[in-house]
């Protein structure tokens, strides 16, 4: 009986074992590799170790932009759309005004277990 048990917990070891090798392989295979334009491995963002501050972004990339339409899209009904007094300009600006509403409505959603904890404080 005893020796039946110790094996047993011998099998689940090892099955344990198995298993998180087989996950760490799998990470392994998934890991990103960056590599140079001739195909070389990128020395400046090596697996394992800290990047090289120039390959990141600047600060000027550090703005959010909605896309390509200003953040005077608010004041498209009292001046009318710049560029162009057609209606299907006017419309297409309407209509990026409500997807940006809406993203920023989206946002606040997500956001807002974190805002009630900070409000809580």
């Amino acid at each position: 009986e005893e020796r039946r048990h110790l094996s047993y917990q011998d099998d689940l070891n090892q099955r344990r074992k198995e298993k998180r090798m087989i996950v760490a392989d799998e990470r392994r295979r998934w890991q990103v590799l960056y590599y140079t334009k001739g195909g070389k491995p990128d020395k400046k963002r090596r697996p394992g170790r800290p990047w090289d501050p120039s390959v990141f972004a600047g600060p000027e990339k550090a703005v959010y932009s909605v896309g390509p339409q200003g953040v005077d899209l608010f004041a498209l009904d009292a001046q009318g759309p710049s560029g162009g007094s057609s209606g299907a300009t006017k419309q297409l600006d309407k209509i990026s005004l409500q997807a940006y509403l809406e993203q920023v409505s989206c946002y606040e959603q997500l956001l807002k277990p974190i805002t009630d904890i900070m409000q809580r404080s």
